[in-house]
């Protein structure tokens, strides 16, 4: 019997399903087909020349020379055990992740994730910095971006999160005591709250599957701060158009009323973007899949 280096995978492999007793559950573990599993270890057993397993369809035992193997093939497994162990120590989150995000994540869905990902990830800490402009995350030295844009456009981005709805919300106060809405352009007659960061003419979009409308709004107040707005709307001084995950709490609680609901706009993707500077750290990963786990979650479509 001479043994090679390259016959080491399949040595382990042998250790494993004589620990499980059986094909089938070692095929499934490793993600393979049992058919595979047998003809590799057979390939083996016949280069040897030697059998190491007594196969029947109910029991698996091992042969003299399967006896001896094993006791080394255990021991395989079992090193192989601690180094994989070993790597997943050393990949645990931890250290500093520089993140820059639209201004709109202070509030709501993303924000809470954020907290909920500081609980789970005590070795992990936030450097975040909010922009709704497009930043150079190697000159920022940012290690990833949240973006909001259009789901249908191409950004070259690393990964989509998830895509939320635009909505029209106000509070009820301001709701009582202004114009009724039943179409989109009755926010003509309206208050709205407009982003100063967007550019000067942006009308309010909203679509049906029929139509498509596009309504040159009025603003009495603007800001390129987002909690000053979404202050604004509570406040009732007028209309917001915002993501639903921004403002979900406020309608669950009735702080802020959405209207206009038959009417939708085209949703808004949100995507991570990682730094091109090499492997992402472990915490930067472990940072987006904690927000998109988020995301699913709450019900934001992939």
């Amino acid at each position: 019997m001479q043994l090679a280096f390259e016959d080491l995978p399949t040595i382990a492999l042998f250790g494993r399903i004589v620990e499980l007793r059986s094909f089938t559950r070692a095929a499934a573990e490793l993600g393979l087909g049992k058919a595979a599993v047998s003809q590799r270890i057979a390939r083996f057993e016949a280069r040897l020349g030697v059998q190491l397993l007594r196969r029947s369809t109910r029991k698996l035992s091992l042969t003299e020379a399967g006896m001896q193997l094993f006791q080394h093939a255990a021991a395989l497994v079992e090193l192989t055990r601690a180094a994989e162990g070993a790597l997943s120590q050393a990949e645990a989150p931890r250290g500093r992740v520089k993140l820059n995000a639209p201004a709109t994540i202070h509030r709501g869905l993303l924000a809470r994730a954020l907290h909920g990902f500081l609980e789970r990830e005590p070795a992990v800490s936030l450097s975040v910095t909010l922009d709704d402009r497009l930043v150079d995350l190697i000159e920022g030295d940012y290690d990833v971006a949240l973006r909001v844009v259009p789901a249908s456009g191409r950004h070259g981005v690393s990964r989509k999160l998830g895509t939320d709805r635009v909505v029209v919300v106000g509070s009820p106060a301001y709701l009582a005591r202004a114009p009724a809405i039943a179409t989109p352009f009755d926010l003509i007659q309206h208050s709205c709250l407009r982003n100063s960061a967007l550019p000067l003419r942006v009308d309010w979009r909203l679509d049906t599957r029929r139509q498509s409308f596009s309504v040159p709004v009025r603003s009495r107040f603007e800001s390129a701060d987002f909690g000053l707005l979404h202050e604004a709307a509570l406040a009732g001084v007028g209309l917001l158009v915002t993501l639903r995950m921004t403002v979900d709490s406020d309608l669950e609680a009735g702080r802020l009323v959405q209207v206009l609901a038959p009417y939708s706009a085209s949703p808004l993707g949100i995507y991570a973007i990682f730094a091109e500077r090499g492997r992402p750290t472990s915490a930067a990963r472990a940072l987006v899949e904690h927000v998109a786990r988020a995301l699913r979650e709450a019900g934001v479509a992939r």
